[in-house]
């Protein structure tokens, strides 16, 4: 195994989902590697500090607190630049996006404890809609900036980012599709491929997995596109389907799906 493949299985193993198979195929990668038992500690450490510390409803300073941070770190990095810094390059501070996980993450409970509580009149809706607006940018930002992440994990969890998006834009559309496409890892394109399907009775998402489809050679991904686009009936994705069972180098189980798709679809 690995060092991307036990980073992507990371969180996984540490909530003790995996199965035994899996479980000993990362301890015995960790028994030889030092950076990869460092990571795990790390987040052993970081998962426990979490769980100890007491959840507290924040305030309407929380946000404002952290817009000042966020404008008091762009007057460091313009000072000490002497010309305008783009926002994107503060998003790659790392502790900015500690705060910002942290203030979505604080957000979101009081949201729901808001829900839960608050009677239902104009101005507490209005607040309510206003709050939810302003966690799902952020939880935006955090997705297209943790995409650029060197590790997989983090890729995976930016995706993860996009299923908590309601009705999310075409942005955050054509992320998830680059991703499918281009992300190095095949585990972080498969994740990105079942958030995209959340979306197929969009005919433009489909038109996309059918294109994806075209240039994909990861046998896990050649399946689960063909049964995505089978179960929406998409009859565009029959050429290439017929291509794949033409090539050579498919494996059977491919070939297989590929066949059955096409006997449903024509």
């Amino acid at each position: 195994m690995k060092c991307e493949e036990v980073e992507a299985s990371m969180i996984d193993y540490l909530d003790n989902v995996l199965d035994e198979s899996g479980r000993g195929e990362i301890e015995k990668h960790l028994i030889t590697c030092e950076k990869c038992m460092d990571e795990v500690k790390d987040f052993k450490e970081l998962l426990q500090s979490m769980s100890a510390t007491e959840m507290e409803k924040p305030d309407e300073t929380l946000r404002l607190n952290f817009y000042h941070m966020l404008q008091s770190e762009i007057n460091k990095q313009q000072k000490a630049n002497k010309k305008p810094v783009r926002s994107v390059s503060l998003w790659n501070s790392p502790w900015i996006k500690v705060a910002a996980g942290v203030l979505l993450l604080l957000a979101g409970t009081f949201l729901g404890r808001v829900l839960q509580t608050t009677p239902k009149t104009d101005t507490s809706s209005s607040q309510l809609s206003d709050l939810k607006t302003e966690v799902t940018e952020m939880k935006k930002i955090l997705m297209f900036t943790m995409l650029n992440e060197e590790s997989a994990s983090q890729r995976i969890k930016a995706v993860n980012y996009a299923e908590e998006i309601p009705n999310p834009d075409a942005k955050v559309i054509d992320a998830l599709i680059s991703t499918l496409n281009k992300d190095k890892n095949v585990n972080v394109r498969l994740a990105a491929l079942y958030s995209i399907a959340r979306f197929t009775d969009s005919q433009q998402v489909r038109d996309s997995l059918v294109k994806s489809l075209e240039i994909q050679t990861e046998p896990i991904l050649q399946i689960a596109l063909m049964n995505i686009l089978t179960e929406k009936k998409e009859v565009k994705a029959v050429a290439s389907m017929k291509k794949i069972m033409s090539e050579r180098n498919a494996i059977k189980e491919v070939k297989e799906t590929a066949k059955k798709g096409i006997a449903v679809l024509l």
